[in-house]
């Protein structure tokens, strides 16, 4: 049977440790055959008000009650499309587009996201791309107001990364263990806006915000939030 032993030194009321120290011994007496260690350091407190997004569910669970029902549920396609869909093969960005609009109603110009430093901002630029052009509706990247106009481009596309906060399960036990990489985490908090704009005028067409938690690594969790933008503006 296991057996557990507590010490306590100091007379101060128990409190969350900044420091912990767990040692788990396998065995008994000479029959020991192996000790584990683990180790948590407090490397940041903080009085300040928890983001309420923090306790809130993440896009695209669902409540299942078993564990069968929980994998049938799982569809490889479908987990497929959360993580950016069928990306579709382009040599260069607008290779093949012609500068006449060949009759579709809307041609967008989408600029690269701006705002944050972490994302790779020419591989969401064309997630947009592909996102935005569906139906009478196509998208092409530019860098500048003649490259749209080049392009007859309707309206102009810019979107801006407000808040990329790495986010846990584990109430952010990953900003508790020293030495974690930040890029690692297995969601982020995220708040952005996408606008559109006239080209002829620059005057505001739409303004879309997104904000949630969103899994995946910080790549894969940008774009489920920037699909989730795209999906909105293109209704």
């Amino acid at each position: 049977m296991d057996r557990y032993v507590s010490k306590r030194s100091g007379k101060g009321k128990p409190g969350f440790p900044l420091v912990e120290t767990k040692t788990m011994i396998m065995g008994n007496g000479a029959a020991t055959t192996t000790e584990f260690e683990s180790s948590l350091e407090t490397l940041e407190f903080s009085t300040a008000k928890l983001d309420s997004m923090l306790f809130e569910i993440p896009v695209g669970y669902k409540q299942v009650f078993s564990e069968k029902e929980l994998q049938d549920k799982v569809d490889v396609n479908e987990l497929m499309q959360q993580s950016g869909g069928v990306k579709r093969e382009r040599n260069n960005e607008n290779a093949g587009l012609s500068e006449n609009k060949r009759g579709v109603a809307i041609r967008i110009g989408v600029y690269e996201p701006k705002g944050d430093e972490q994302l790779e901002v020419s591989a969401l630029q064309q997630y947009l791309v592909d996102a935005l052009s569906a139906g009478n509706v196509e998208a092409v990247a530019i860098s500048s107001k003649e490259d749209a106009k080049k392009y007859q481009c309707n309206l102009l596309l810019t979107t801006d990364f407000i808040r990329v906060k790495p986010g846990s399960k584990v109430g952010g036990l990953l900003k508790a263990i020293k030495n974690t990489d930040p890029f690692a985490a297995s969601c982020y908090n995220i708040d952005a806006e996408l606008t559109l704009a006239i080209l002829s005028d620059g005057s505001t067409r739409l303004k879309q915000k997104v904000n949630g938690k969103y899994e995946g690594k910080i790549g894969g969790a940008a774009k489920l939030a920037l699909e989730k933008g795209c999906s909105e503006l293109l209704k």
